[in-house]
């Protein structure tokens, strides 16, 4: 076994231990994707997301893997003070890559789009625009930035945390027509996802969600260009971006519960149902 990343304050010794006799696989699995999974499982004494990926051959370790990522990720948007998973503990097993992730507690916002009224809708994909807004501000892109992967932490304001956040980078834009366009394709994740799961935004909650990421974003760089040409400029694209989408239906659906044979509620009387993976 090898120790890739530790988190801060977290025990080398004790993880090695943890992970040496695979201790998340008596924890429940989330999600299976050929060789990749996902769990939610119990470690040193707290609830934690594992993923589980093949581990690469040795020539190809030069290159940062997808859950090496999800660490440079993390620290982007910690420097912006938005909440996020704490990455635990990165290490290889075997032939086998596991990255071991607090698990963030709530609903996420896809879930909440599809359930909330049409006022506390607007109140919460609003908060999510906000926030793309700032990262565009500060040349950070989160390519995987939809709502499934937002969670809700608390209704009051609303707080929200990020997971999945391997697709988090920064980016050398050096115009303005760089920052617009790579606001765009973040309002797009947003956007989309919730017309693929029978929840679409309409055309005044997209231009309310442009509305707010336009105000952040030229506030925060204090441009001269005109806040109208901004907002014009970021909804075409955005509904660009929607057209060449074409259909929005998730190949697996974020909102469907997935079940591990191995622990079935049917078959297990023991074992509960899980909620998706916070991490």
């Amino acid at each position: 076994m090898t120790i890739l990343h530790l988190g801060e304050g977290e025990s080398r010794q004790a993880w090695n231990e943890a992970l040496a006799d695979r201790a998340w696989e008596s924890g429940t699995r989330i999600k299976l994707d050929g060789e990749r999974s996902v769990w939610q499982s119990l470690m040193l004494g707290s609830m934690a997301a594992v993923k589980v990926r093949p581990a690469r051959a040795w020539w190809a370790r030069t290159i940062k893997s997808d859950l090496a990522r999800h660490i440079a990720g993390e620290r982007h948007l910690r420097r912006l003070t938005l909440p996020t998973a704490t990455n635990l503990c990165l290490a290889r097993v075997g032939k086998t890559e596991v990255l071991v992730s607090e698990w963030l507690d709530g609903p996420t916002l896809l879930e909440c789009l599809t359930e909330l009224g049409a006022e506390a809708r607007a109140e919460f994909v609003v908060a999510a625009a906000r926030i793309v807004g700032r990262l565009a501000a500060k040349r950070v892109f989160n390519r995987d930035g939809k709502p499934s992967n937002v969670i809700v932490l608390n209704d009051a304001g609303p707080v929200l945390g990020f997971i999945d956040v391997g697709g988090v980078r920064m980016e050398p834009w050096t115009s303005s027509d760089q920052v617009l366009s790579g606001c765009a394709r973040m309002l797009d994740a947003l956007v989309h996802e919730p017309a693929g799961v029978g929840a679409p935004l309409d055309a005044n909650e997209i231009r309310a969600v442009v509305n707010a990421a336009s105000a952040v974003l030229c506030n925060s760089l204090g441009w001269s260009l005109s806040r109208d040409d901004t907002n014009l400029f970021l909804e075409h694209e955005v509904h660009t971006l929607i057209d060449a989408h074409g259909d929005a239906t998730p190949k697996v659906n974020p909102l469907d519960p997935q079940t591990d044979p191995q622990t079935d509620p049917q078959t297990d009387p023991q074992t509960e149902p899980q909620t998706q993976p916070r991490a």
